[in-house]
């Protein structure tokens, strides 16, 4: 229940993307690093699975910590912990996603 209420809480405080630019230096990007690895031990809701699963996607395929970090910036920049589902594809559609309701067969 608790990280459920922290996301609706966040998402009316907008909290919960990530802002780019408060991570423009490698220094700031490792620190982020750092977060987004304990935001992923609180206990999963439903759009956090979907931001944990690409963003450690991001820290398993990059060359280092620093590519990832700005790969999730780029990508996924959400806190997995407080997100909301409508935020987070509201989010998604401003850095390129495409929603689809139709899987092409």
């Amino acid at each position: 229940k608790r990280t459920a209420v922290k996301s609706v809480v966040s998402g009316i405080l907008q909290q919960e993307r990530i802002k780019a630019s408060d991570y423009a230096t490698a220094e700031q990007r490792r620190q982020l690093a750092k977060k987004l690895k304990e935001s992923w031990k609180c206990r999963p809701i439903c759009a956090s699975v979907a931001v944990k699963c690409w963003q450690q996607y991001f820290f398993r395929v990059c060359a280092d910590k620093d590519e990832a970090v700005q790969q999730v910036l780029k990508y996924m920049p959400h806190w997995c912990d407080e997100s909301t589902p409508s935020s987070m594809v509201d989010s998604l559609t401003d850095h390129d996603w495409i929603i689809s309701d139709v899987a092409d067969a």
